[in-house]
């Protein structure tokens, strides 16, 4: 308890921001976010990139979800804001069970503000059984993020000389690297490092 409460009191208090995780694909969701260990569809660049190396052939999936039906706050234009949350992803196999790329689009908007994720996935099969099975094998994953954040121009913003100077988007790019040990037909075994470079989403720099 001691080390642990040293770690904590020193660790510097500088915040990064970065995209919150509010899940994706309607299977892995059902599943509770318990994909990382399996990721065998075009979902897997969200929860283990190295995952794609499972997919034989081509893969698209989309997805689009209002969230907090029902939840319809005013705002100061009189105007209702509705909050959506889409996605869209598209796997292509370069050689099967050897690796595989994709490429995808992660969106959150509102009426006055957006956040976008523009992912380049690609994965590589390691190691697979002499025998040429699924079984063992090791395959890893690199995920190329780009986060965008941008902001509609309102009377508030306008009222702040920063932001009117330095603009209402900001954008910044990050990695996550993934690893998948396939140990049984039925059970495999997964790992994910995401965001492993910061990203500072601040519009103003001090």
């Amino acid at each position: 308890m001691f080390i642990c409460s040293m770690v904590i009191l020193f660790l510097p208090d500088t915040g990064w921001s970065y995209f919150p995780n509010l899940g994706a694909g309607a299977r892995p969701m059902g599943m509770g976010g318990a994909y990382t260990g399996l990721a065998d569809d075009a979902n897997a660049p969200f929860f283990n990139p190295a995952g794609l190396t499972q997919l034989v052939k081509r893969e698209l999936t989309a997805m689009y979800s209002m969230l907090y039906v029902g939840l319809n706050p005013i705002l100061y234009t009189a105007e209702t804001d509705r909050l959506g949350y889409n996605l869209v992803s598209f796997v292509q196999p370069l050689r099967r069970n050897t690796d595989a790329m994709a490429v995808s689009w992660l969106s959150f908007n509102s009426t006055f503000y957006d956040e976008n994720t523009f992912t380049l996935s690609y994965a590589k099969c390691l190691y697979l059984s002499p025998h040429r099975t699924k079984v063992p094998s090791l395959s890893a994953g690199l995920n190329i993020k780009i986060l965008n954040i941008g902001i509609e121009t309102n009377e508030y913003t306008k009222l702040d000389s920063d932001l009117s100077a330095r603009g209402l988007s900001k954008s910044d790019a990050t990695l996550d690297f993934s690893l998948l040990l396939g140990v049984t037909p039925k059970m495999n075994l997964g790992l994910i490092a995401e965001n492993i470079r910061p990203v500072n989403m601040g519009f103003i720099q001090q």
